[in-house]
């Protein structure tokens, strides 16, 4: 059983233990994407106002009872 593990160890090396090692970052970026990425964060703040993009935005919605009342009818060929 010993022999069996060492010949497995030297095998494959440590390859068992490399996977329950926490990972590198998904994507290895320098100092260019960064600033590209605050600079196009920035371009977003400014043109979308400072609003909160994580957030569900707000609806307001006025009463439109009234809307059918006020609304005028299209003049039909015969009315004019």
């Amino acid at each position: 059983n010993k022999t069996i593990q060492e010949c497995r160890r030297l095998a494959y090396g440590d390859k068992q233990n490399e996977g329950k090692k926490s990972p590198p970052s998904p994507v290895d970026v320098g100092p260019e994407y960064q600033q590209d990425l605050e600079r196009e964060l920035f371009k977003l703040k400014q043109m979308y106002g400072k609003v909160d993009m994580n957030t569900f935005p707000n609806f307001k919605f006025e009463d439109l009872s009234n809307l059918n009342k006020t609304a005028e009818k299209p003049k039909t060929e015969r009315e004019s």
